[in-house]
């Protein structure tokens, strides 16, 4: 007896949660991320039944404005160039099933959005610099850089 009640909680833990109107689940809900300012990231999200399922997205709470860095591939919201201001943030899935209207949301996914690594970039030659005291207390660099 036992041992079929620690299996059933086993089932029950492994199973997909389902919701009780209309049995829409998430079989895939989007993961937390963390990229460099100005790539690509992709947050995945689908539901089952997979029919009649619309999806949307939201950001903090709130509608995900349209952008044309941001566009949605099924249930997947794909981020072209992310940017540090307008990224960062919690995203929740919302699939809706057309029929019913019934509707549910993902857990929410934090973007990390990391600055990138700025470096000079030079395709000079390296120059040598020679410091040439003119008057007491002055310095002048030469060549100018």
């Amino acid at each position: 007896m036992r041992r079929a009640t620690s299996l059933l909680l086993l089932l029950c833990l492994l199973a997909p949660a389902r919701s009780q109107d209309g049995d829409l689940y998430f079989s895939v809900s989007p993961a937390e991320h963390s990229v460099v300012e100005g790539l690509p990231v992709r947050l995945r999200c689908e539901a089952q039944p997979a029919s009649h399922v619309k999806y949307s997205w939201k950001i903090d709470g709130q509608p995900l404005a349209p952008s044309p860095r941001r566009h949605q591939v099924e249930g997947d919201l794909e981020i072209t160039r992310v940017n540090r201001i307008l990224d960062s943030g919690n995203f929740v899935c919302v699939a809706t099933h057309e029929e019913t209207g019934y509707a549910i949301e993902s857990s929410p996914a934090k973007i990390d959005v990391q600055s990138r690594n700025r470096r000079k970039v030079t395709d000079r030659p390296a120059c040598k610099i020679t410091c040439v005291q003119k008057t007491m207390g002055k310095m002048e660099l030469w060549p100018p850089l």
